[in-house]
C-alpha cells in the first residue's frame, strides 16, 4: 500500500508500465500512483533493473539525469 504522507490517504494507481531511465539505458519498470486528495504522485519500481536504449513513448517515460 502506498500512503500519502501529507494527506494520510491511500494512493491510487494512475498508470502501469512506466519506465524510469537513468542516463542512456539503465531502466526500471514500475507503476505511477497518485493521491486522490492533493494530487501528489510517486512511481514504485521493480527492484531489478534492465538495459534499454530503445525509444519509449514519452507518456510512459521518466528520464532521470
Amino acid at each position: 500500500m502506498q500512503v500519502c504522507v501529507k494527506c494520510t490517504r491511500e494512493m491510487r494507481c494512475k498508470k502501469t508500465g512506466v519506465i524510469v531511465r537513468w542516463g542512456i539505458g539503465h531502466c526500471y519498470a514500475g507503476d505511477s500512483f497518485e493521491c486522490p486528495d492533493c494530487g501528489a504522485t510517486i512511481v514504485v519500481t521493480n527492484q531489478r533493473n534492465f538495459f534499454s536504449d530503445k525509444e519509449v513513448n514519452p507518456d510512459r517515460l521518466i528520464q532521470m539525469d
